[in-house]
């Protein structure tokens, strides 16, 4: 008991020195103290020790196979899979029996860390010996192939244990419509779900649910609304993660009213809606800027005695923030601490973007100081929408120094970053600015896009330089880029306006001649 008590507790040295005490004193050291001390071993690292304790085991105690498939247990256990292994492999090498728990065990550990290779060499020599593996130790392996998204082995898989006298169960189907569903492939995942039915396999309500989930996922709605159809008529009872698959997917194709109406079908079936239930609804309705119903029914959660979780919350604070309610979001936002949620860099995030689209410049940065003050690291998005924020009101002098900052912070700038700096400093016509910015860009290894010079140019010829923006349109090509119906049109405007018309001209037939669609307003201006 003393020695089982200090190994789990990681206290393996005492143990081996109280063993070593009882063998001082003449007490008897039996095979299940070996164990104990083997199993200990192995789990701090001590191989060696482990392996040398195994071998005085075998001299002093009768041991059988009954204590090294307890060793191997707890070794998968505890992860320990190259240990289990190596002590397999030695109980095969002394003709030890080892039974189904074994095994499994291992076959089950393999599988789960990807090496399902090795998992089915163990199978192999199962399958040699007079154990026989039966249809749950098949499953493990379907499984692992799914796991690693190997679907196409899985199914050859499945010939070989049906060659073997297996048939496949509801698990074996079930695990291989998911691994279908997760690698894309809905509709393999219904011809397989078919199959199924006609091979007299009745799906149970987490077959049903990973073929709903599957095919909302991927776009086949109607063919998941008829499979929920057939599970009700089956007397097999829908439960929250049905109705929540299939209430994203009709929301996501814009089927409002019958999104609604599963929901109330779901309360009169006495399915109470979970917290993804509510983020789903709340999320449809803000996207939809019908606040007043998302705020009724966050607080229809709560009366139920559902806790806002900090996704929840989000999504309803990102929708006040959309329609500029500020104070509705501040508010939702300081009750957050009342449940118990930490205020996360997402949470700041959406407040500081609230309060950039509204111009209340001075709250945003107020809270990007109270960020850092509390030790979380604000994020290139972040900084993203202060920058953007900034130069919407014209502070441009503010928003280079918060540049430099980020540099110095060791973010690196992304995309987004140079898009929104480039477009400001031309929108307040720091022209020379944000060409320097450009450059500063390609300089930093930054590759540049088509988007970043449509900035840059339609910035330049609005003011009134069309020569550097036709130098800058014919060097395009030298950073492996083409330009796009943007970049002609903005080109032919600016050359149209200057009264260059046979110019202009030339550029819309090069723009045809390269692919790019004609834009009728561009080409009569």
């Amino acid at each position: 008991m003393i020695i089982d008590r200090l190994c789990k507790d990681g206290l393996v040295k005492e143990a081996l020195d109280l063993f070593s005490e009882m063998a001082d004193k003449g007490c008897p050291q039996d095979a299940v103290t070996y164990s104990t001390i083997i199993h200990g071993l192995f789990k701090m690292g001590e191989v060696d020790d482990a392996l040398e304790m195994l071998q005085a085991m075998e001299k002093r105690c009768k041991t059988n196979s009954t204590r090294y498939n307890m060793i191997i247990n707890g070794l998968c256990k505890d992860g320990l899979l190259k240990e289990a292994l190596d002590l397999f492999q030695e109980m095969l090498e002394k003709g030890y029996p080892y039974d189904v728990n074994t095994y499994s065990t291992l076959i089950n550990g393999l599988c789960k860390i990807g090496k399902v290779d090795d998992a089915r060499e163990i199978l192999k020599a199962v399958e040699k010996g007079s154990c026989k593996p039966d249809t749950a130790i098949y499953n493990m392996i379907i499984d692992g192939y799914c796991r690693s998204g190997s679907v196409k082995e899985a199914l050859l898989f499945v010939s070989e244990m049906e060659e073997n006298g297996n048939l496949p169960d509801v698990i074996t189907y079930s695990t291989l419509i998911n691994g279908l569903c997760k690698t894309g492939n809905s509709s393999g995942a219904l011809d397989l779900f078919r199959r199924m039915e006609k091979a007299k396999c009745r799906p149970n309500t987490w077959t049903y649910n990973i073929i709903i989930d599957g095919l909302c996922k991927g776009g086949l709605l109607n063919n998941a609304l008829d499979i929920f159809s057939e599970m009700i008529a089956s007397t097999i009872s829908p439960d929250v993660i049905t109705y929540n698959s299939l209430i994203q997917g009709l929301f996501s194709s814009g089927q409002w009213e019958q999104a609604s109406r599963l929901f109330s079908d779901m309360i009169d079936r006495d399915i109470s809606p979970d917290a993804i239930t509510f983020k789903i609804m709340i999320s449809a309705l803000c996207s939809k800027g019908l606040l007043v119903k998302a705020h009724d029914l966050f607080e229809l959660m709560i009366q139920r005695g559902k806790k806002p979780d900090a996704i929840s919350c989000s999504v309803l604070m990102d929708g006040y923030c959309l329609e500029g309610q500020m104070d509705s979001a501040v508010k939702l936002f300081d009750s957050m601490a009342a449940w118990g949620l930490e205020h996360s860099l997402c949470s700041y995030h959406m407040l500081i973007k609230g309060y950039c689209k509204c111009g209340r410049l001075d709250e945003a940065l107020r809270l990007f100081q109270e960020i850092q003050h509390k030790g979380l690291v604000p994020d290139i998005i972040t900084y993203n929408t202060l920058l953007g924020g900034l130069l919407s009101i014209g502070n441009v002098t503010s928003a280079q120094n918060l540049f430099n900052e980020i540099k110095a912070c060791g973010l690196s700038p992304d995309h987004v970053t140079y898009i929104t700096l480039i477009d400001g400093l031309c929108k307040n016509h720091c022209i020379d600015e944000a060409i320097n910015l450009f450059h500063d860009m390609i300089n930093s290894n930054s590759k540049p896009s088509t988007e970043n010079f449509n900035i840059l140019i339609d910035g330049i010829c609005k003011d009134g330089k069309l020569a550097t923006a036709k130098e800058l349109f014919d060097g395009i090509s030298g950073y492996g880029l083409v330009p796009d119906s943007n970049t002609y049109e903005i080109m032919s405007n600016s050359l149209r306006k200057e009264g260059l018309m046979e110019e202009a001209d030339e550029l819309l037939l090069k723009m045809e001649e390269n692919g790019c669609l004609l834009n009728i307003q561009s080409s009569t201006q």
